[in-house]
């Protein structure tokens, strides 16, 4: 909350963060992918947030609620520059999303649908960063 009001609110660019996206896991299906009906799910659900709702997944996401000057493609991680990855996880879809910050990874639980997936990622978004 400091960096936001400190530096305020820049505007993400949700294209070049669907773009510059790394998928890892599987979707049930086979490997997930920007076409995985979970990757879908969650771009659309990106795209309907605020300003401020999307730099507050960004922050979870990432640790930082701000992209760096070159884009997402130059996102740093523990490991020097690391860009962010759309991981899916197995268990039970009751479970919310978790992030490493340090690796600029979001984890998904296997979420049945586009509903589920939101409100989850809602409570985990404006509530694990308190």
């Amino acid at each position: 909350e400091f960096e936001l009001a400190l530096c305020g609110l820049q505007e993400i660019d949700v294209d070049e963060w669907q773009a510059s996206t790394v998928y890892q896991g599987y979707d049930g299906k086979g490997p997930l992918c920007a076409e995985s009906d979970i990757s879908v799910w969650f771009w659309t659900y990106v795209r309907s947030l605020s300003r401020e709702s999307r730099a507050l997944l960004l922050k979870f996401s990432t640790g930082s609620s701000s992209v760096p000057p070159d884009g997402f493609n130059h996102l740093y991680g523990l490991a020097g520059e690391q860009r962010f990855t759309l991981m899916t996880i197995h268990g039970p879809d009751d479970r919310l999303p978790s992030a490493s910050t340090c690796f600029n990874m979001l984890k998904l639980p296997l979420y049945r649908d586009a509903i589920t997936l939101e409100e989850k990622l809602h409570i985990a978004v404006h509530y694990g960063n308190q």
